[in-house]
């Protein structure tokens, strides 16, 4: 009776475990199709790169030392996460430098740039420090230990008033630098941090305060029209001006010569103006710049591509810590010099994002649970086939001692007993099995 129970469950054991191999077999299978085809598919980059047509060859290109002269853009910081290589990194690539970094409590927007200065999208020169502001976790007051310093607002006031505040305010003065103004002289335009900030004591404040209205330091623009793009910028440098923007039209003059300016030539203009420039492209070499649109939500975006004579060709999702559905990521990238019509592909920030991998982990676990449970079932099915009969393997047999006679009998009637082996042992009783 052993004998067979054993071989019994050796059988379903061997069965369960083929149809568990069975399974996960298969599901490896099927995970590496998958692999393969994500393989043979082209990742992000490579989609974003064949999206953009092969540009043609280049007669001409627009001299670096021009770049250098031209005021540039300041990207959106705020709302975006703080770490200070990844900023200074996307300051760097749009000419500019990671300037002061200033904690802020806020509870609400731990670790997320709350201001900067200057703001989004105004045009400074190259090289300009950008200030920013943070969110961090609100301290605990302790008792001996100083509050923190709830930045007033100095805008307004004046620059000496502001000076002898500080030390009263326990903040410290920063970087000071006048700006023309029609502002008195003397009087606070802007502030930074921002006003209500909640710092740490002894913070600096960088303050920037009027000179009044603008002096008398002006420059006639020189002739550019009919320079190339690299005398123009010499021209413009000796001169104490900046590059303004840069436009392109066909002509039949050569490629890179300037056909327009603005102010036009002989205009008095303050030093450290920007003169805007339209230089000569043949048809086939319609080139234009690609603005930043990073930070802007994707009809800004669109507006200010199409302005500049570019399309956008898709919009896909991207995990980020940014403002959900604000631009994260463009191909080309800003300050690229592309053909006119070229299409943009944009990504825009998603926060939540569940992993592929967790949809084939839990698959192929459904997989070997539904796998094992069939095989199981399958097992006990094909021994009823044999048999007819229901099998029990909890049937319990009890051995009654009478007189004589040794019954044995099962606790439950309603079961049938299969390959029950007896050893007849002689002796004076007789030995009954009742099995039903």
């Amino acid at each position: 009776m052993k004998t067979q129970k054993s071989s019994a469950k050796t059988e379903s054991g061997t069965r369960l475990i083929r149809n568990f191999a069975l399974v996960f077999s298969l599901s490896i299978l099927l995970l590496n199709f998958q692999l393969q085809g994500q393989q043979k598919q082209p990742n992000a980059v490579e989609m974003r790169s064949s999206a953009i047509p092969q540009q043609p060859t280049r007669t001409f290109r627009i001299p670096d030392n021009l770049f250098q002269i031209q005021l540039v853009t300041v990207p959106l910081l705020v709302g975006r996460t703080y770490n200070q290589d990844e900023i200074a990194a996307l300051l760097n690539k749009a000419g500019l430098k990671l300037g002061n970094a200033v904690p802020v409590e806020d509870n609400e927007k731990i670790g997320i740039i709350l201001s900067q200065s200057p703001g989004l999208r105004q045009r400074v020169r190259p090289q300009t420090l950008v200030d920013i502001t943070y969110g961090i976790e609100s301290k605990p007051i302790v008792p001996g230990i100083p509050e923190n310093v709830i930045v007033p607002n100095y805008v307004g006031m004046n620059i000496d008033q502001v000076l002898g505040r500080l030390p009263n305010d326990r903040l410290t003065l920063g970087s000071n630098s006048e700006v023309s103004s029609e502002q008195p002289v003397g009087t606070v335009v802007e502030q930074f941090p921002p006003p209500d900030s909640n710092v740490d004591p002894n913070t600096s404040v960088a303050l920037k305060f009027s000179s009044g209205p603008q002096q008398v330091q002006t420059v006639d623009v020189p002739r550019l029209i009919g320079l190339t793009l690299q005398d123009a910028a010499e021209v413009l440098k000796n001169n104490q001006l900046y590059a303004g923007s840069l436009k392109q039209a066909v002509s039949d003059k050569s490629a890179g010569e300037v056909l327009e300016q603005s102010p036009p030539e002989g205009t008095s203009v303050s030093i450290g103006s920007s003169v805007d420039i339209t230089y000569s492209v043949q048809a086939q070499d319609e080139f234009v710049m690609v603005p930043d649109v990073i930070g802007l939500y994707p009809d800004e975006a669109r507006k200010v591509l199409y302005e500049a004579g570019l399309q956008i060709r898709d919009i896909y999702s991207q995990k980020s810590d940014a403002q959900e559905g604000t631009i994260v990521e463009q191909t080309p990238r800003s300050g690229e010099e592309v053909k006119k019509d070229t299409p943009v592909v944009l990504a825009i920030a998603k926060h939540t994002q569940v992993p592929g991998w967790m949809y084939w982990a839990g698959g192929i676990c459904a997989a070997l649970i539904l796998g094992g449970y069939i095989g199981w079932k399958s097992g006990r099915g094909n021994q009823q086939k044999k048999t007819g009969e229901k099998i029990d393997p909890r049937l319990k047999l009890i051995v009654i001692h009478d007189s004589g006679n040794q019954k044995i009998h099962s606790a439950d009637t309603s079961q049938s007993i299969r390959g029950l082996q007896l050893k007849i042992i002689p002796d004076k009783g007789v030995q009954i099995l009742k099995t039903n």
